[in-house]
């Protein structure tokens, strides 16, 4: 178990760690939601939270071990972009499961074979009484529920609730790496930043935040765009090294933005934060601030 809390009946506790639970044919595991009625011990799957107690057989930090009397289902939340919805059912670009990404967790042997292993790029949802179908694909979601036993994938989880979060507040990140970049955007004009996605100089962080759900700004078909709203006020910065220029209105800020990319100037960074539309691939923001290297 990954991210494990150890607390024993007296002595130190421990956080984030990782332990070791054996689990026995005749174990005793409960799953959350089905008082009283025992599960088989392959029902708990890769992924699968769990509440364990016991009889700690080792304390060593980093080698953590404990012999379980029982083991408690708990609903596990798995995230990511949708690849495509139908009726009751999902499949998911997964980024994480119980906020610990996906590539952290092995996936062998949760099929019925080997070839339909639960597969994170592909991760299929069984969501049976939820309304589904219209989540657009590339849409952020988060399900609520438990992974599907482990052997008898697919689907690869059974969902009890899902949530979409193409309407939650959007945080965009873009950087050059820590030289920058004098040529960042295709346009840069009162109507908007439009951002340049082959530029060679793209940094390592390139990315739209929707509730901890992660869309690669690279991986879009047209060209990012960070625009203002209609009446075009809000909080706009220029951040150079050891001065900060703030702005009301998205056009001052532009024209001193266009002024300051002189062919010399090298941008690093563009944060910014408001309402994402992913069908126009643009940023309807109060609060930009591009960040110079020099």
């Amino acid at each position: 178990v990954k991210g494990a809390t150890v607390v024993p009946s007296e002595g130190t506790a421990f956080f984030n760690d990782v332990v070791t639970i054996p689990l026995s044919e005749d174990l005793r595991v409960v799953k959350a939601g089905r008082p009283g009625e025992l599960v088989d011990i392959d029902a708990v799957s890769v992924g699968q939270r769990v509440q364990a107690f016991g009889e700690i057989t080792s304390l060593v930090a980093g080698e953590l071990e404990l012999e379980p009397a029982l083991v408690r289902m708990l609903p596990t939340v798995v995230a990511g972009t949708v690849n495509s919805a139908q009726v009751e059912y999902l499949a998911l670009d997964l980024q994480s499961i119980g906020r610990r990404p996906a590539g952290a967790f092995d996936f062998a042997g949760t099929g019925i074979s080997a070839d339909l292993d639960a597969d994170p790029e592909n991760y299929e949802i069984a969501a049976a009484g939820l309304e589904v179908a219209d989540i657009d694909p590339g849409a952020p979601v988060r399900a609520q529920g438990f992974p599907r036993a482990f052997g008898e994938a697919p689907e690869d989880f059974d969902a009890r609730t899902v949530a979409d979060f193409s309407e939650a507040r959007a945080r965009l990140v873009y950087g050059w790496g820590a030289e920058g970049t004098t040529a960042p955007f295709l346009s840069s004009d009162v109507t908007g930043l439009v951002i340049d996605p082959e530029n060679p100089e793209t940094g390592a962080r390139h990315f739209i935040d929707q509730a901890g759900i992660f869309t690669d700004l690279l991986a879009l078909e047209s060209a990012p765009v960070v625009a203002p709203f209609d009446d075009g006020l809000g909080m706009f910065a220029i951040g150079r090294r050891g001065s900060v220029q703030v702005f009301r209105e998205f056009a001052d800020f532009v024209e001193a933005l266009n002024a300051a990319l002189d062919g010399q100037a090298a941008v690093r960074a563009l944060h910014a934060g408001g309402d994402w539309d992913l069908a126009g691939t643009t940023l309807t923001s109060r609060r930009v601030i591009v960040v110079f290297a020099n």
